[in-house]
């Protein structure tokens, strides 16, 4: 299974990316990470690891440069649809969805 996953360097976004990364049902993890190049974007991923003295996959774990809010987004999905199945699993703060939704 592929996962498609935002948040993954925020506080639950983090551990959920760990523990995700050690199932053997998980092919791999396409993470939205806001970076400016793609060794910015591997960094941010590679100290949700290193905090917690675990091992990244760099094989499986896969930084994705985006933004929730921007319009690459869209983009970014319709080429990940390739990877079936992918799942999604979109953690946000809830102050950002009401501000997203006002």
């Amino acid at each position: 299974m592929n996962i498609f996953l935002t948040g993954a360097t925020g506080l639950l976004g983090g551990e959920l990316l760990v523990e995700l990364s050690k199932l053997k049902e998980v092919s791999k993890i396409f993470c939205l990470v806001r970076a400016k190049n793609n060794a910015e974007a591997k960094n941010r991923i590679a100290t949700i690891f290193n905090l917690r003295n675990d091992f990244f996959d760099k094989n499986k774990v896969i930084p994705c440069i985006g933004d929730l809010l921007h319009d690459n987004l869209a983009d970014l999905t319709k080429h990940l649809q390739m990877l079936t199945p992918l799942y999604t699993l979109r953690l946000t703060p809830l102050f950002l969805k009401y501000t997203i939704n006002l």
